[in-house]
């Protein structure tokens, strides 16, 4: 990452703003599972490596699919874990993007914009 900063840095940095900003999303007692599952989500990404990451997603995936057809009625526990790990793994994206590294995906404009914000660039 540019400044110096460690990519453990920047990947707590991703998460605990993410985490923030659930905490005040889902505020309702209706929005307990979309809490519990983004806020999982999140914190199953601590310490991951992008490749690693990409597997998590991969496989969080795979978990919603299957509750989807199983009409599991924790379905939004599962769909808000995997949005936030691959929320997380854009954002990673976009950071390697913005250094010339290797992505997994092309990144979004918000992912490059939490980069920016979480590196403390400017958008140019």
């Amino acid at each position: 990452m540019p400044d110096g900063m460690p990519y453990v840095a920047f990947l707590d940095a991703v998460i605990d703003d993410g985490l923030d900003e659930v905490r005040r999303t889902y505020l309702r007692p209706d929005q307990a599972l979309k809490r519990e599952g983004a806020i999982d989500g999140l914190n199953a990404c601590r310490g991951l490596t992008a490749e690693a990451l990409l597997v998590l997603r991969d496989a969080a995936a795979a978990d919603v699919d299957r509750h989807r057809r199983e009409r599991d009625p924790r379905y939004w526990y599962w769909r808000l874990r995997e949005a936030q790990i691959e929320w997380v793994l854009n954002v990673v994206n976009a950071a390697s993007y913005a250094n010339g590294l290797p992505m997994n995906f092309p990144p979004t404009a918000q992912g490059m914009r939490k980069a920016i914000d979480v590196l403390g660039l400017s958008a140019a």
